[in-house]
């Protein structure tokens, strides 16, 4: 038998709303944040066909892959690798699963191609065409009909449901008029002093601001984070790269305010990915 037959192929079933994504935008505002996210999809890939696990199979057992091997596998630097990882973390794409990293994306975006899925296919439907054999006499007209009305106004019904559904969520989705204003403010403060393009409208960033805003942190206090982080991190190598909403805005930021932060010209990159592993 040929090795296309022994061998299981899966498609990529990539939306079109992929890079629409917050964690996806978030991770592009980066400078070189578009091979983060071609990393992430090489990631799906490995974890294909592993219950969304980066893993090995092993006689029937999942064993996560070490920093080396996946260094091999995706073919990048490994410092580079954990620096983009953590990035992936910090945005909530990959986690820490039964001591493993998974990629919950994994499961939905992969699917079997060849040979199964049809035949179970076939199965199903010729089974239901046996069990359908001794049944061949047409229902009643009158019946007919009423179960015709019946699902007429079951699906009108639920088109109703989905409808007031959809209302509401855009209702409550809707950001308060002063919250949009703080967003604006905030974001908009970030950019001048970084010079870069953070968007004030996006959701994670306008969840942590709206988180820390009900701890009982003010504007004055967002404006005194992006100074003083700004003149620890900007223009020193990579901790510039923290100088956006996920991270200043995180639960750190209490320590960020309060903490007495001086200007260091080290590569801290690596500790910040020490608690993947």
């Amino acid at each position: 038998m040929a090795d296309y037959n022994r061998t299981k192929m899966y498609f990529f079933k990539f939306p079109n709303t992929f890079f629409d994504k917050d964690e996806i935008e978030e991770l592009l505002s980066d400078f070189d944040g578009a091979n983060t996210v071609i990393l992430y999809l090489r990631l799906i890939t490995l974890a294909t066909n592993k219950e969304g696990y980066l893993c090995k199979l092993i006689a029937g057992e999942l064993k996560p892959y070490s920093v080396e091997e996946l260094s091999r596998k995706t073919n990048t630097d490994i410092d580079d690798l954990k620096d983009r990882m953590t990035k992936l973390k910090e945005v909530g794409l990959i986690e820490l699963k039964d001591n493993m990293i998974f990629i919950e994306e994994a499961l939905n975006y992969t699917n079997q191609t060849v040979g199964a899925e049809k035949k179970e296919k076939q199965r199903k439907k010729k089974k239901e065409k046996d069990n359908n054999k001794e049944d061949n006499c047409p229902p009643d007209i009158e019946e007919r009909n009423n179960i015709l009305e019946t699902r007429n106004q079951s699906i009108e019904t639920i088109n109703n449901i989905n409808n007031n559904s959809r209302l509401l969520v855009r209702q409550e989705d809707k950001p308060n008029p002063a919250l949009q204003d703080i967003c604006y403010q905030v974001v908009t403060y970030l950019n001048n002093k970084t010079f870069k393009n953070f968007k004030p409208g996006s959701k994670k960033t306008v969840d942590l601001i709206k988180l820390r805003l009900s701890e009982g942190y003010t504007l004055d206090d967002f404006y005194t984070v992006i100074d003083k982080m700004t003149q620890c991190w900007l223009s020193n190598g990579r901790l510039e790269e923290y100088l956006r909403p996920i991270t200043l805005f995180s639960d750190k930021f209490e320590e960020y305010l309060e903490g007495n932060w001086e200007r260091n010209e080290v590569d801290w990159s690596s500790q910040y990915y020490d608690t993947v592993y």
